[in-house]
């Protein structure tokens, strides 16, 4: 996903999705691009995924939508 920070729950999850081979379109499509941030940090724990190549997939990452929320707007569509 291009996220800079690990810890032991990402990291089973990391390995889970690869012996899964499931595809995360925020590594193809938004590398680096944080979807949850805070006056503090920032992550990329909302995860767009499937089990099968998706035909002309996007995937963007709202700055300028607000949600009330620490999460960022986000839109994926193929």
């Amino acid at each position: 996903t291009g996220d800079r920070s690990t810890n032991p729950r990402g990291n089973v999850v990391h390995r889970w999705l690869k012996e899964k081979d499931i595809i995360v379109w925020n590594r193809r499509l938004v590398f680096g691009q944080p979807t949850f941030l805070t006056h503090k940090e920032s992550s990329i724990i909302d995860l767009f995924m499937s089990i099968t190549v998706l035909c002309d997939p996007e995937m963007r990452i709202f700055t300028d939508k607000p949600l009330s929320s620490d999460h960022k707007t986000i839109s994926f569509s193929f």
